[in-house]
């Protein structure tokens, strides 16, 4: 018999080989051990049933409709895993649907705009405030290969910087002249100094060695962000990153692709999406009915006439929307 928290050890062992990160192992582990706490101890994972994992999964039923996904998503991965490594007979997930997972490009997610991001940059304190807006702002990286960086992944000679990526992939990023002259003058100001020092400077003394918990650019980004009076975090960023490249390198994709370190051109071409329906709509800003009114499509002089017109036109009521 295969107890299902031996079973759980076993499945985490195999990521931990595949080369998951250890931030991605934590996660389904912390998913499955609740899963594990449902059931009766040392219950056989050969035995878990459709209606425990349904009952399982509707604890997530108020939740966003992408962490239902990915909760049902890690299930699906672990009893996939024991089947067909002939650790069940059944898979119990086999006759239930997948949660409805809208495309990414219709999400409703905080979105800086290209005005936006100079604010934050002049808002930001030089040092450890405007280091981490300004790489994330200039190279669209992530959080937790930001908060990684250090001074022996910086070549001033080149000007480049060498990430460490998602999946262990390691990527040398030119970087923009501006980026460079903000980190040369944290340099220059003593605030890194040595191979191992932090091109984002720590805002106090680090007791604990290793890599930093990444949180911590989030949390500055935030900062800065709350200050100058714009919604934003370091994924909002990185998106207006992605958004601003394309449209000043004629959609180039591709350089976005090893830029933003995504394994796939369909991940990428998330933001091409997202720009080109964004783009499709602005035509409706010119739109009149004034003319229409006049038996011509001519465009009023000035908002005040079209707002006379619609005041008076004799399909409009008083509610301004509800005919008469």
């Amino acid at each position: 018999m295969l107890t299902t928290d031996r079973a759980i050890d076993l499945f985490l062992g195999d990521l931990a080989r595949r080369g998951y990160s250890e931030r991605t192992r934590a996660t389904y582990s912390r998913i499955l051990d609740k899963l594990c706490d449902r059931l009766p101890v040392d219950h056989d994972v050969s035995r878990i049933t459709t209606d425990d994992c349904r009952r399982f999964l509707d604890q997530w039923n108020r939740r966003a409709a992408g962490t239902r996904a990915h909760t049902f998503s890690v299930l699906s991965s672990f009893f996939g895993w024991l089947y067909r490594n002939e650790k069940i007979a059944r898979n119990p997930l086999d006759r239930m649907e997948r949660p409805r997972r809208l495309p990414p490009e219709d999400l409703d997610v905080v979105s800086v705009t290209s005005a936006d991001v100079p604010l934050l940059l002049v808002e930001a304190k030089p040092g450890t405030e405007l280091n981490a807006v300004a790489i994330v702002a200039y190279l669209g990286s992530r959080r937790h290969a930001v908060a990684a960086l250090r001074l022996r992944d910086y070549n001033r000679k080149t000007g480049e910087i060498r990430f460490r990526e998602k999946g262990a992939k390691v990527i040398w990023k030119p970087i923009p002249a501006e980026l460079r002259q903000i980190l040369d003058a944290s340099i220059a100001r003593g605030e890194i100094r040595e191979p191992d020092d932090y091109l984002v400077p720590p805002e106090g003394y680090l007791v604990r060695k290793g890599d930093r918990d990444d949180r911590v650019i989030w949390r500055v980004i935030k900062r800065v962000a709350d200050r100058s009076g714009v919604e934003a975090h370091v994924h909002a960023l990185r998106a207006a990153f992605a958004v601003y490249y394309l449209e000043q390198n004629n959609r180039d994709t591709y350089g976005l692709k090893n830029l933003l370190g995504h394994s796939s051109m369909q991940t990428t071409e998330v933001y091409l999406r997202r720009y080109d329906k964004r783009a499709a709509m602005q035509p409706v800003r010119s739109l009149s009915w004034a003319g229409a009114a006049s038996g011509n499509a001519e465009t009023p002089e000035s908002p005040q006439i079209a707002a006379k017109w619609l005041e008076s036109s004799s399909v409009v009521g008083a509610g301004g929307f509800e005919p008469p």
